[in-house]
């Protein structure tokens, strides 16, 4: 009988073949991950992922704290390195992780960080480093090295960050002229941020808008930029009568910020032609709900500014004044002018020292049917404080007719006035007791007796002053 004695051989020469490929495509695998890093970009020796570490500990230790002040452009690369950093495998497998284990024992290993963190800190760097002009000249040299996200939110944060536009100013210009309407309209953001940049540019960035306007929906999806850009206009003056034309073009924009807002800034720009009282006395009355809200979000924007427009104590004044038209349909439960009100003072609540001058046209509404306008009326009052002593009577009838007692009686204290008219009736809430026949509004207090209890110590607290000529606010009580 024969054996073949050489089938064991080609067996295992096989097995050595498979191992040898595999350490082979290993070694290969290795060293392209050697070149490939040691073709990566470095600044001071590290490179992006050391500048800014994937993983973090449970108490955030591990996040890249880099702050960008004064970095030569040799940082530039790292960022765009940065920038394209996308999540690995690992982020899934931890959200599995997340969704299996306890958090008590998630907290003992690192986390991943989101890679959208890791590209919005370093596109973040970027726009603060285009504060130094070289740096600036070696973005605007490699603004087409990012991809378009990148370059998108490069230039939003140019316009928010506003300090590096100057440098990056012939950047900003090209991409005005950009096939992308929305690397348009943020390069119109961008410029629009500084006013003396703005100023000889103001036409072509109104141009702008109108053109994307007309091509895209760009500025319905973007609209607060626009609306950034309506506010400044102002700050551009003198205009172009183009620019003023260009505005009114946005007038009846299917947006209700954008065609409200638009013509705000008309009436800033040219009050002659766009009369501000014309507009809350005849037109705001007979518009759409969703301008009135789009009016109380102007309101919004124009007092949280650090340099609140000189205009809103007037606006503001005749926003609350408006009437509701009577020839359009009154819906069942309160008008909308109504609820643009109440907004508006809660925002003046937020911000009283703004809304001082408003006081006259805040008062007439304690004698509002509507107990939710009244409230925020008295409370609105309450916070802008004692700033018109002139109010004092018609806060003692509000008190008298039991409009928001509370917030009446601690105005009054800060007035520090009593008038005689209202004296016993603040004497029978000291003593615990109501009149006859007087009703107070049923914000005083969760219960009748805790409200009678709120309105007790403060009647108490302004006939202890008036006894003792203590003062109180910015007077002395008087009988």
């Amino acid at each position: 009988m024969h054996f073949d004695d050489t089938v064991p051989t080609r067996r295992w020469a096989g097995r050595w073949t498979w191992v040898g490929g595999a350490l082979v495509g290993l070694a290969a695998i290795i060293l392209c991950w050697i070149a490939a890093y040691l073709r990566e970009p470095r600044y001071l020796g590290r490179t992006a992922g050391e500048w800014f570490p994937r993983w973090q500990t449970a108490n955030g230790r591990g996040t890249s704290t880099w702050v960008l002040t004064n970095e030569p452009p040799e940082f530039f690369p790292v960022l765009v390195k940065a920038s394209r950093m996308s999540d690995g495998p690992t982020a899934a497998v931890w959200k599995i992780a997340m969704e299996t284990f306890p958090d008590e024992w998630l907290t003992r290993f690192p986390q991943p960080v989101p890679a959208e963190q890791v590209r919005m800190q370093s596109i973040s760097l970027m726009a603060r480093g285009c504060q130094r002009p070289d740096f600036a000249e070696r973005v605007s040299r490699g603004f087409d090295e990012l991809d378009t996200d990148a370059q998108k939110e490069l230039l939003h944060n140019l316009g928010r960050f506003r300090a590096g536009v100057k440098n990056t100013l012939p950047l900003v210009e090209r991409q005005l002229g950009s096939q992308d309407p929305d690397l348009r309209l943020l390069a119109v953001w961008a410029l629009s941020s500084s006013p003396d940049l703005a100023r000889p540019h103001a036409a072509r960035l109104v141009e702008t808008l109108v053109e994307i306007d007309g091509k895209t929906n760009a500025l319905g999806l973007r609209y607060s930029m626009v609306l950034g850009l309506l506010f400044r206009t102002a700050e551009w003056s003198p205009l172009d009568p183009s620019v003023i034309h260009g505005i009114a073009h946005f007038v009846n924009h299917p947006q209700p910020r954008i065609r409200v807002d638009s013509r705000l800034a008309l009436a800033r720009l040219d009050p002659l032609a766009y009369p501000i009282e014309r507009y809350f006395a005849q037109e705001l009355p007979r518009a759409k709900p969703a301008d009135m809200e789009a009016v109380s979000g102007f309101f919004r924007m124009a007092f949280g500014r650090r340099r609140p427009m000189p205009e809103i104590g007037p606006w503001l004044a005749l926003a609350l004044k408006a009437e509701w038209d009577p020839s359009v349909a009154r819906p069942p439960v309160r008008d909308p002018l109504g609820n643009l009100k109440m907004e508006i003072l809660r925002i003046v609540s937020q911000y009283p020292t703004v809304a001082t001058g408003a006081v006259d046209a805040i008062l007439p509404l304690l004698d509002s049917p509507d107990a939710g306008l009244r409230r925020v009326s008295g409370e609105a009052l309450e916070r802008i404080g004692p700033q018109a002593p002139d109010s004092v009577p018609r806060l003692a009838a509000a008190l008298q007719a039991g409009r928001m007692p509370v917030s009446m009686l601690r105005l009054l204290v800060a007035y520090g006035r009593l008038p005689t008219d209202v004296e016993p009736l603040v004497r029978r809430l000291a003593a615990g007791t109501s009149p006859e026949g007087w009703t107070a509004d049923g914000e005083v207090g969760i219960s009748r007796n805790r409200g009678l209890q709120s309105l007790q110590e403060l009647a108490q607290t302004l006939l202890a002053r008036a006894r003792t000529n203590e003062p109180a606010g910015n007077g002395l009580i008087q009988h």
